[in-house]
C-alpha cells in the first residue's frame, strides 16, 4: 500500500498524482501574469494588497478543485456503497482539502518571488516531481534495498521441495504428527492409515516449511513499511496518501489485521476437520451446522482517525510554514516591482 512509483488507478493515485497537477496548473500564474501584463500596478492602486489579491484568486480556484475531487469522490461512495463509516468519509475529504491546499500555498510562494510565469511552472512541476515522485521513490527503493524480500522463485522451489519430500514420507510423517497430536491418534490404524491421513500428513508438512519462507517474507515487509513510515514526513504525497487509504479501507494496518484474523480462523477450520480426516470419519450433511464461519471484525473508527492523526497533523503544519512564508513574502510586493 505504500508503493507510490507503481499503483492502481484509483481515486487515491488520481488525488496524489494528477490532483497537485490541476492546482498548479490553476495557480502557477495568480501574480506574475499580472505582473507580465503590467495590470499588477493598476490593481495594487486600489485598496487591496498583493496577498490579498493572490488569496482571493487561490480561493475561488481551489473551491473550483476541491469540490470537484470531493463531488467525484462522493459520487465513488455513492456507486461502491461508502467506506462504511462517517469518519472515514471526514478523514478522506480532510486529506483531500489539506493536500490540494498545500498545494496551492505553494504557488503562492513561488509566485512571491517575482519572477516569471514560465520560471514559476518550472519551479512548481520541478516541486511535483521531487514531492510526489522522487522522493516516494526513492524512500521506496531504499526499503527494498535495506530489506529485500525473499524472491518468489524461493517461495515457490521451497514449496515443491516440501511437496515432493512430503508425499515420499508420508507415513513417517503421519506418524510425527499423530505424535505431536496424541488426542487425533484413536482410530487410526498404524499399520493401514487412510489416504485421507496420509494426504494431511503431507499437506501438514509443506504448511510447516511454507510457514517459516511466509514469516521471513511477512517480517522483512514489516521492516520495510516501518522504514517508509519513518520518512514519510519528508514528503506530503506519502503523508496525504497513508490517510487516504486509511480512509478508504486498503492501508496496511487494516490487511495486517485481516491476515491476523484469516490465519486464526485457519487454525479453527482445522481444529474442526483434520481429526475427522486422520481418522477417516466420513461427515454428513448434519456436520454444516458446525462449520465455523469467518466473520471479519472489522476496525474501529476511532482507530482509524487515531493513526490519520499524525500525518493529517504533519501535513497541517506544512501547510501553515508555506502559507505563513508566501503571506510574508507577498506583504512586501509593490505596483512597482
Amino acid at each position: 500500500p505504500l508503493n507510490l512509483m507503481v499503483g492502481r488507478f484509483d481515486l487515491a493515485f488520481v488525488v496524489i498524482y494528477l490532483l497537485p497537477l490541476l492546482v498548479l496548473a490553476l495557480s502557477f500564474n495568480v501574480l506574475s501574469e499580472e505582473r507580465e501584463q503590467g495590470t499588477l500596478a493598476l490593481t495594487l492602486s486600489q485598496p487591496v494588497s498583493a496577498r490579498g489579491v493572490v488569496a482571493a484568486k487561490l480561493a475561488f480556484r481551489a473551491l473550483l478543485a476541491v469540490g470537484m475531487v470531493l463531488a467525484v469522490s462522493l459520487v465513488g461512495l455513492l456507486v461502491t456503497g461508502g467506506f462504511g463509516a462517517p469518519g472515514r468519509i471526514l478523514l478522506w475529504c480532510a486529506a483531500v482539502v489539506a493536500y490540494a491546499l498545500f498545494w496551492f500555498v505553494l504557488a503562492a510562494w513561488v509566485n512571491s518571488l517575482r519572477r516569471s510565469s514560465a520560471w514559476n511552472a518550472t519551479v512548481l512541476v520541478g516541486a511535483w516531481l521531487v514531492l510526489v515522485v522522487v522522493l516516494p521513490a526513492s524512500i521506496n527503493i531504499a526499503a527494498g534495498l535495506l530489506h529485500p524480500l525473499p524472491s518468489r522463485v524461493q517461495m515457490i522451489t521451497a514449496q515443491r521441495e516440501a511437496s515432493n519430500e512430503a508425499v515420499n514420507r508420508r507415513s513417517e510423517l503421519l506418524a510425527r504428527y499423530l505424535e505431536d497430536h496424541p488426542e487425533m491418534a484413536e482410530g487410526v490404524v498404524a499399520e493401514e492409515p487412510g489416504l485421507g491421513a496420509l494426504a494431511w500428513a503431507a499437506t501438514d508438512a509443506v504448511n510447516r516449511r511454507l510457514e517459516e519462507v511466509t514469516a521471513e517474507h511477512d517480517a522483512r515487509r514489516a521492516e520495510q513499511i516501518a522504514l517508509v513510515r519513518r520518512y514519510r514526513f519528508l514528503s506530503p504525497a506519502l503523508l496525504a496518501q497513508e490517510v487516504l487509504l486509511d480512509a478508504a479501507g486498503t492501508g496496511d494496518a487494516r490487511f495486517a489485521g485481516f491476515q491476523s484474523q484469516v490465519r486464526a480462523f485457519a487454525e479453527r477450520w482445522r481444529d474442526f476437520f483434520v481429526p475427522a480426516i486422520v481418522a477417516g470419519e466420513q461427515m454428513d450433511a448434519s456436520a454444516l451446522s458446525r462449520v465455523p464461519q469467518f466473520r471479519l471484525a472489522d476496525e474501529a473508527s476511532g482507530e482509524v482517525a487515531r493513526r490519520a492523526a499524525v500525518p493529517l497533523a504533519v501535513l497541517g503544519a506544512l501547510l501553515g510554514l508555506v502559507a505563513a512564508g508566501a503571506g510574508v513574502r507577498l506583504g512586501r510586493v509593490r505596483g512597482a516591482t
